[in-house]
């Protein structure tokens, strides 16, 4: 290219990039003064939004792939039951501590700190009401008062129809539902709802994809196989506890087994409050010896089987 055309091509950018230069900053002083125009009302105090803080930090383990829990697949759901029936026997234990200044076990399985009806409780809060997380506080209190009495009501209703015995009875409380849920419990739902969905999950999330995928879906597995068994095994324990306060001898050897391992003298100390129904129909409460004792107060009432 001849010099003079270089020439005429380098006038002709820098006049570009001066005549850019111009505009952007005429448009960039034109925002400054209609954002202060918007914001002339706003006390300064409220102009900036303050950045949303968290109390953890996130740290990525698996080094830019895709955790193995991430969003909400079946591997985040299976961690979620796990620490719902954790926090759930925390949960109970210091609410009867700070009630009755006694520490009781308030585990549903025979073995661990595990309490399945908060297990399922959290996956039911994850999985139906996690897409209004950023609703209203009132609306997400509300919706998890009303799903947790309804959930804590249909179990109660099975653990009765299934294996004969109660482990709550709220019929000396104001305002309850044939003794299975009550008003007050059914705050308690409601604010472990709106702690779990607002402050609980961003934080129980994070801790569950921190696990390397290495070895997270092994560990994942092997918890789930351990919980789905201690879960079998705590249901046929049960299920043979109230049999033998009617009465009923063991039909096979495995309910000789079971008997054998865990007679009533172990069950009482493993579910203290858990209460069945004898031969007679009478509420019997079993005691620390593995004695029958009967309950002075009415029982729920036994639901009509279909």
């Amino acid at each position: 290219m001849p010099e003079p055309q270089k020439k005429n091509l380098r006038e002709t950018i820098e006049t570009v990039e001066e005549t850019a230069e111009t505009t952007l900053a005429k448009a960039q002083e034109k925002l400054e003064e209609g954002v202060e125009a918007v914001l002339k009302d706003v006390p300064p105090e409220k102009r900036k939004k303050r950045k949303k803080r968290r109390w953890y930090k996130h740290v990525d383990v698996n080094k830019g792939e895709k955790s193995f829990a991430a969003g909400m697949n079946i591997y985040k759901i299976l961690w979620v039951f796990i620490f719902g029936c954790v926090i759930g026997v925390l949960w109970e234990t210091l609410y009867v501590y700070f009630g009755t200044g006694e520490i009781q076990r308030r585990s549903g399985m025979l073995y661990g700190p595990f309490n399945q009806v908060y297990g399922f409780g959290a996956v039911l809060f994850s999985v139906i009401l996690y897409r209004y997380r950023k609703k209203n506080g009132f609306i997400i209190f509300l919706a998890s008062a009303l799903l947790g009495m309804g959930f804590e009501y249909i179990c109660s209703w099975v653990q009765q129809i299934m294996f004969g015995s109660t482990s709550w009875d709220y019929s000396d409380m104001p305002l309850n539902l044939g003794g299975r849920i009550n008003l007050e419990y059914g705050i308690g739902w409601g604010i472990m709802g709106l702690l779990f969905l607002t402050h609980f999950w961003p934080w129980m999330s994070e801790m569950i994809e921190r696990i390397p995928n290495t070895f997270g879906k092994t560990l994942t597995i092997a918890f789930t196989a351990f919980l789905a068994l201690n879960l079998a095994l705590s249901a046929v324990a049960v299920y043979r506890e109230g049999e033998r306060i009617k009465g009923s001898p063991p039909a096979n050897f495995i309910e000789v087994w079971i008997d054998k391992v865990y007679p009533n003298e172990y069950m009482a100390k493993k579910y203290p409050s858990m209460t069945f129904k004898d031969a007679e129909g009478n509420t019997v409460l079993l005691t620390a010896q593995g004695d029958v004792q009967q309950e002075l107060a009415g029982p729920i009432a036994t639901p009509a089987k279909a």
